[in-house]
């Protein structure tokens, strides 16, 4: 499938980062409201051979700049959508970006946009999602950027996701944050259903290996209040999933039983879940408050995706595939490397765990994915 992209190049920088959301006279330039409308800066557009094998040219077009500034005090859904329309509404009128948004339903791209700011790259895509429908994906340099985008999109009332980069461990380590972890995860979880509209990541994150959306969906446990468990033993399904059991649950990734009540707290939930049994049944389901422990809404039904990136099933498969990797290493280098490859082999069929498992990503996952596999159907922009 070709890809469908569309390039923000900045040229010039604009000096306000933020059309909504902002506080009275709150901004990030100088000069009076007119000398920055003034300061707009003009765009031009390139697209693609077309789908008949042709190119167009550059379009050049003046973009006029509506500052309205509103004192919001708080998030106001019903304001943010009155500015923000007035905002999209004058977008639909340029030449330039009408042009765009056709190419981009004509299927001739990739396009190349220059001369937008940060906050008119995150204006463009927020309006070509809404307006055409689509799903998208931004691609920025750095977290950094990336974190701005999802900020400003939330000013224009959307409600983006962010893929953060994860840690990598090559060697043994005593313990590691899976702070990160459990945010990709969440992020994957939501985008493996469907249940999206903008993710935003960084290039390092983008290109990380990652567990398949198949195998993602495949360790989802979906529970339904007063219907029987699906599993034969819930705490087995959590551990296998990639949870850690723990006496009282600290924050997500982390599961607990007492009795007859499971506490688990999944990655892309805003709260921990109780779950309460009557045998083997679902008899309620609930969100819970992590300091008083009581119970803040109940839920008649709840996904809970896998807390791991890596996981395996057999360790003796697992240890039988280092072992044939370290049988295949040559050089200078190859009698340590087998050293500590037959090492971690060892541990597997003793029961234990290898000094890394993101060294393993090829050998537990015949394809291992990325973000990329996870956006299907979705509308690519990249932020040089």
């Amino acid at each position: 499938m070709r890809p469908e992209s569309v390039i923000f190049v900045e040229i010039f920088p604009y000096p306000i980062r933020r059309m909504a959301g902002a506080r009275e006279n709150e901004t990030e330039g100088h000069g009076s409201q007119a000398e920055r409308a003034a300061a707009f800066p003009a765009f031009r557009r390139e697209t693609g051979p077309g789908k008949g094998g042709r190119s167009e040219g550059f379009v050049r077009a003046e973009v006029l700049l509506i500052l309205v500034y509103a004192p919001f005090r708080a998030y106001d859904p019903e304001r943010t959508e009155l500015v923000m329309g007035i905002f999209d509404r004058g977008l639909a009128g340029l030449p330039a970006y009408s042009g765009l948004s056709a190419d981009i339903q004509a299927g001739r791209l990739p396009a190349a946009v220059t001369g937008l700011g940060h906050i008119h790259k995150v204006h463009f895509l927020y309006a070509l999602c809404t307006s055409l429908h689509r799903r998208a994906v931004l691609l920025a340099a750095d977290e950094g950027e990336a974190s701005r985008v999802c900020e400003d999109l939330t000013a224009f009332g959307a409600h983006p996701l962010f893929l953060p980069a994860r840690d990598l461990s090559l060697r043994r380590v005593e313990s590691t944050s899976r702070e990160y972890e459990q945010m990709r995860l969440g992020t994957l979880a939501r985008m493996a259903a469907g249940d999206y509209d903008i993710a935003v990541a960084c290039v390092d994150a983008a290109a990380q290996f990652t567990l398949p959306p198949a195998v993602l969906l495949t360790r989802t446990l979906t529970l339904r209040a007063g219907l029987p468990v699906p599993v034969p033993s819930l705490p087995a399904a959590f551990t296998a999933a990639g949870y850690e059991r723990c006496d009282q649950i600290e924050g997500p990734g982390q599961f607990a039983v007492r009795g007859g009540i499971l506490d688990v707290y999944p990655a892309d939930c805003p709260a921990p879940i109780r779950i309460e049994l009557w045998g083997d049944a679902v008899d309620t389901l609930s969100y819970f408050d992590l300091l008083s422990q009581r119970r803040t809404e109940s839920l008649e039904t709840i996904s809970i995706p896998p807390a791991a990136e890596i996981m395996y099933d057999d360790p003796d498969t697992l240890a039988e595939k280092i072992g044939a990797l370290a049988a295949g290493l040559r050089g200078k280098n190859a009698a340590a490397a087998k050293e500590n490859l037959l090492a971690d082999a060892e541990r597997l069929r003793g029961g234990g765990q290898p000094a890394s498992f993101d060294r393993y990503i090829p050998l537990i996952y015949e394809k291992p994915a990325t973000l990329f596999d996870y956006a299907d159907g979705a509308l690519f922009f990249v932020s040089e």
